[in-house]
């Protein structure tokens, strides 16, 4: 998660949006990745 959020915070600049995906349906963790994402990025729903 640190990492993806890290990623995140350094392509910010030069993107429009992310496109995540998680295998075999992993949805908690892809909500902990975006909540991460979010609070590296300053973002509120």
């Amino acid at each position: 998660m640190r990492i993806s959020a890290e990623v995140a915070r350094q392509t910010a600049p030069y993107v429009d949006g992310y496109y995540l995906m998680t295998p075999f349906l992993r949805v908690g963790l892809m909500v902990r990745i975006m909540e991460e994402i979010r609070k590296v990025l300053g973002e509120n729903d």
